[in-house]
């Protein structure tokens, strides 16, 4: 009877939000910060912008980047605590709308130090969308607010390392307006299920 309320809560919690509209241990100040552009890339010498090439961004080489293994978008989660279920879930939900805000892919995957030389030199901790489903499908996420100071070191990356004209930049700012009003949304939602589900457990234990 609990699992069925859990599930009840996390669909309900889910379902509420599914309308149009992934480290380092501190939130990041605007001067120490990592973004992830997405199609190939090379640096001005004098401005710090990462350039697009022509080429689609499937083409973008992934060399020298960090050797994350491959997560699926779903995974079993069924062994989990209720609550550790609920989170993930609502993690994943939360990222995956992220991306939909990202439409052009800039920050889908890790900068190639191959093909931007120096942006392990200006960026110390490095942040992009598949690391942080990566870490959310390990558990490295305890709640929300890890997950937001990831998402926003990824944004103060771009601003920091990219020209404020370029579209890294441009599209860094607008990204991290919208991911602050839907991880404040989500962050609620998560915490009324979890409270809904507890209550519910509690009733039927003591039934």
């Amino acid at each position: 009877m609990a699992d069925f309320d859990l599930q009840l809560a996390i669909a309900l919690s889910i379902s509420s939000l599914e309308k149009p509209a992934g480290s380092c241990p501190e939130t990041p100040s605007a001067s120490s910060a990592p973004s992830a552009p997405a199609s190939k890339r090379r640096r001005t010498r004098r401005t710090h912008e990462i350039v697009a090439d022509p080429e689609p961004t499937a083409k973008r080489a992934k060399e020298d980047t960090p050797d994350l293994a491959p997560v699926a978008d779903d995974c079993d989660d069924s062994a989990l605590p209720s609550e550790q279920r609920l989170l993930r879930s609502s993690l994943r939900s939360a990222l995956s709308e992220l991306k939909r805000y990202d439409t052009k892919m800039l920050f889908h995957e890790p900068v190639s130090s191959e093909l931007v030389p120096d942006y392990h030199t200006v960026i110390k901790c490095p942040m992009d969308f598949s690391t942080m489903l990566q870490k959310i499908q390990s558990g490295a996420y305890a709640d929300f607010r890890a997950f937001q100071a990831d998402v926003e070191l990824l944004c103060a990356n771009a601003m920091l390392y990219n020209n404020p004209r370029s579209m890294y930049h441009r599209q860094a700012v607008a990204l991290r307006s919208r991911a602050l009003s839907l991880l404040q949304t989500r962050e609620e939602t998560y915490n009324s299920a979890v409270a809904y589900a507890s209550s519910r457990a509690a009733a039927v234990a003591s039934s």
